[in-house]
């Protein structure tokens, strides 16, 4: 009967990725199918581990990995009111024409500007980076239980993160602040999964090794494909990353 369960939570968990992946993004729906998809998840994950009673730091630490994924369904930016956005944006075109004739003083001030006005107009990625970055701390620190219990493998992400700055400034000097932000943060969470992969790779070899491996592998190569593609039917590669977490619960 729990293995039931179990077949039936992963293909409820198969449907609700693939209806979430071609439903339109911000709607009520996309909300609605992304939050039935990630609970399906959760679900799927606690009956894996419950199957061969395996209710150990590694499924406990992958099962809290899905939780931050709720923070992007919510468009923050969308939220901002038009006409607040429209008056910043007014008061500092007036600065800088204010400020038109007094080249060294220019800069000064749009360095200034309002907060608010700089995150809409960025890309509106910083809330997703975030979160996924937060998951792929939680699903690498879910590694030290399979593979070498040592931080050093995660530790991969601070150069990593500094990669990601660099080649966001290489391309566009004048990147918005919250865009450059999002950016490290993606390559830091996918450089913490890939020094992950090493260490469990040198620790250990069999079936929830391969699978984990696999699964950070996609982690960090979708991550850093939200940084150059707005194209979000990618989050299937996402979700099946916890899929295959869940598999490698099952058969640890």
């Amino acid at each position: 009967m729990l293995l039931a369960s179990v077949i039936i939570s992963f293909v409820a968990s198969a449907i609700f990725i693939a209806v979430s992946s071609f439903t339109k993004k911000r709607g009520f729906y996309y909300i609605l199918f992304s939050s039935l998809t990630i609970v399906s998840l959760a679900v799927t994950m606690i009956l894996s581990a419950n199957y061969n009673n395996n209710f150990f730091g590694f499924s406990i630490i992958s099962m809290i990995s899905l939780a931050p994924l709720f923070i992007p369904l919510f468009d923050f930016k969308s939220r901002l009111d038009e006409s607040e956005i429209e008056y910043l944006r007014q008061r500092d075109n007036e600065i800088v024409l204010s400020n038109s004739n007094q080249n060294e003083q220019q800069p000064k001030k749009r360095k200034k500007r309002n907060i608010v006005l700089l995150f809409h107009e960025s890309e509106g990625r910083l809330f997703e980076s975030l979160a996924l970055f937060l998951s792929a701390f939680f699903v690498a620190f879910a590694g030290l239980y399979l593979g070498k219990l040592s931080p050093f493998g995660m530790l991969a992400g601070l150069p990593a993160g500094l990669i990601g700055l660099s080649v966001t400034y290489l391309r566009n000097k004048n990147v918005n602040a919250f865009d450059a932000a999002a950016n490290t943060l993606s390559f830091t969470g996918a450089g913490m999964l890939l020094g992950q992969i090493i260490s469990v790779l040198i620790h250990s070899f069999d079936a929830s090794s391969i699978l984990y491996i696999l699964a950070c592998l996609a982690m960090a190569s979708y991550m850093i494909a939200c940084v150059y593609t707005k194209e979000r039917r990618i989050n299937v590669v996402l979700y099946c990353v916890y899929l295959m977490l869940a598999i490698a619960i099952l058969v640890y």
